[in-house]
């Protein structure tokens, strides 16, 4: 191990993170801090919101938290390391969703603020969504807050087209049975934070209960259609398509029924550019993939099956461009699942090391490109913060180089955790070639990865030219293992890419090098697939 990745596993450990562990694939990312108060609360965090709160330009977090607890602010120092910024925000005594958005146009973050009231059936001032107005840190309820008489889901986004940050609040009542059923509804913003409340309800009389909510065009018209996420057992969620003003009315559309559904994730994980479902629930997450013409198709995957999954986030985390799952997971360590890139997924074996994934906010909190995450947890157990890895970085030490290359190479067969990078459960030829076209867009000819093709990977490829058992380090740019007249046909063709100020020309083989080197070349690789076949046959 080399001296800068002993320093920095030692300093890791000094610092208290903790590493996942899964049973096979790369891990993706590792615990940073535990969020703790100088004074204990005995609450649940159900609700984690990132966004920039101060205007630093660094993603901040507010903790939404249940059961009487404070609602907290915690600020980023610019390097993803997370103080108590003193303030406490209105909680109705169980804030259930937190959403952060510039509600009054003046360019900073506003909270939307719903939950349950502790003190039913008489609720209080703080039913429903509550809008606190940021100015300067400084959050003040902006007027009333949107009645309703409880709810756990809210939305934003522009649901009427005027460019102004609208509400969609999820009802929620009915299913505790406690005074007047609630339905869902929308709320329209004036630009100041000056809502009206649309007074056609969403969600049909079977929606009992409104446990999440999204928005995106499910339907092509370029405004945003919701997602009711059903809090009942054997009720489907359900489908709602705004005509662009504002109001919705029912497509018709049924998906799930046999579970509870917690959370709900609109996404395109398909490749397609439409955005596709992922539903979860009591009993783990569905995907459903969409046609193209207003349908939505069941996979038959069942992802953490037989888990509660209370919330989930969706991003690349393995550098493959494709849109990936973080499950939070209730009372069981959170799970991450792989995309293929065509809406179908792996699990990459990693389980986080703290339980109770109750909630969940993803950015970059730290500013190396990479998502990171804060999941909030149960029953008074710190919130945490996770960076993600760098899955090019293989060995750690903080730069991406041939160095990597020779790592991933030199352990095939190796550990899983380290360098499986396509969640196969094997560390194989196939994750070398993972590495280099899908991470690293490698062009042929750069033996020595250093985004250029030159003289000194001309210099790498003749050294070894037509010696088996080679890699792409040493001029094998085709994969077949030997170093040969192909790759020294890439590398010619791709010479000088990369290189500023351009390169000289490629120098050529004398005629008689060529003719020798592809005998030798051929018979080489004549005789080490004999070889193969005889070991094969004995």
């Amino acid at each position: 191990m080399s001296s800068l990745l002993r320093s920095y596993f030692i300093s890791t450990l000094m610092l208290g993170t903790v590493w996942t562990s899964g049973a096979h694939g790369r891990d993706l990312f590792r615990l940073s801090q535990e969020l703790r108060l100088d004074v204990a609360h005995s609450s649940t965090t159900f609700a984690t919101a990132l966004g920039d709160l101060n205007g630093d330009g660094w993603l901040d977090i507010l903790e939404g938290n249940g059961f009487g607890g404070p609602n907290l602010v915690w600020l980023n120092d610019g390097k993803g390391q997370f103080v108590d910024s003193g303030l406490r925000l209105d909680n109705p005594g169980t804030t259930r969703n937190a959403t952060l958005a510039d509600i009054d146009g003046d360019d900073q973050l506003d909270a939307v603020i719903s939950g349950l009231s502790l003190d039913w059936p008489n609720p209080g001032h703080y039913d429903g969504a509550l809008v606190l107005k940021n100015e300067q840190m400084k959050f003040t309820s902006l007027g009333p807050p949107v009645a309703i008489a409880q709810s756990v889901a809210a939305a934003t986004g522009d649901l009427d087209g005027n460019g102004t940050i609208d509400l969609f609040v999820g009802g929620w009542e009915a299913v505790v049975g406690i005074g007047q059923a609630e339905d869902s509804r929308v709320w329209l913003n004036d630009g100041s934070g000056n809502f009206t409340k649309v007074e056609s309800a969403v969600g049909s009389e079977q929606v009992l209960g409104v446990h999440g909510v999204a928005l995106a065009d499910l339907d092509g018209d370029s405004d945003l259609d919701a997602y009711l996420a059903t809090w009942w057992p054997g009720l489907p969620d359900e489908i709602w398509l705004n005509d662009g003003h504002g109001t919705f009315s029912d497509s018709g559309l049924r998906l799930g029924g046999n579970d509870i559904s917690y959370s709900v994730a609109l996404t395109d994980v398909s490749g397609d550019g439409r955005p596709d479902v992922i539903s979860a629930g009591a009993s783990g997450a569905q995907v459903y993939l969409s046609d193209g013409m207003g349908e939505f198709v069941p996979t038959s995957q069942a992802l953490a099956q037989g888990l509660g999954i209370a919330r989930m986030a969706t991003g690349d985390f393995n550098g493959d461009g494709h849109a990936d799952i973080l499950a939070g997971v209730s009372k069981a360590p959170s799970q991450v699942w792989i995309n293929n890139g065509h809406g179908y997924f792996t699990d990459s074996g990693m389980r986080m090391t703290t339980t109770g994934g109750e909630s969940l906010g993803l950015g970059d909190l730290n500013g190396d490109g990479w998502l990171d995450f804060v999941q909030g947890t149960q029953d008074a157990t710190p919130t945490t913060v996770w960076f993600g890895l760098d899955p090019k970085d293989l060995n750690f030490d903080g730069v991406v180089d041939a160095g990597d290359l020779a790592d991933l190479t030199n352990n095939l067969g190796g550990d899983p955790s380290k360098f499986d990078l396509d969640y196969d459960g094997r560390v194989t030829q196939s994750d070398i070639s993972f590495y280099l076209r899908v991470l690293l867009h490698a062009t042929p000819g750069d033996a020595d990865l250093d985004g250029s093709v030159d003289l000194n990977d001309f210099g790498i490829l003749k050294a070894n030219f037509a010696q088996i058992g080679k890699g792409w380090a040493d001029g094998d740019f085709n994969g077949n293992t030997v170093p040969d007249l192909e790759d020294f046909g890439l590398l010619k063709q791709n010479f000088g890419k990369g290189t500023a100020g351009g390169a000289a020309a490629v120098p050529e083989p004398a005629g008689w090098v060529i003719f020798i080197a592809g005998i030798a070349t051929s018979a080489l690789i004549r005789l080490r697939r004999a070889n193969v076949s005889a070991a094969d046959i004995n």
